[in-house]
């Protein structure tokens, strides 16, 4: 019962995913990241369509990052309903 409550929670955990393995949605805005460059400050970007019908990062194509990780909800402390 522990290993599954532990595994529940590892779901649970932001985690950053690896463009070789998948790309994220298109127009959904994300965090990314380079992994040759750890010391770096992730920024926010996003995957959209160029002329040419391929899916490039809106702001790095250039120097494209190596891992994305999607945002996650803010919780709502203000009491004001949604």
């Amino acid at each position: 019962m522990w290993k599954k409550a532990v595994d529940f929670m590892k779901s649970k955990v932001p985690t950053w995913i690896s463009v070789t393995d998948e790309l994220p949605p298109t127009d959904i805005m994300v965090l990314i990241c380079w992994a040759d460059a750890p010391d770096v400050t992730p920024e926010q970007d996003y995957m959209t369509i160029d002329e040419d019908l391929n899916s490039v990062w809106a702001n790095y194509q250039n120097d494209p990052p190596s891992h994305w990780m999607h945002f996650h909800s803010v919780p709502n402390v203000s009491g004001a309903e949604q």
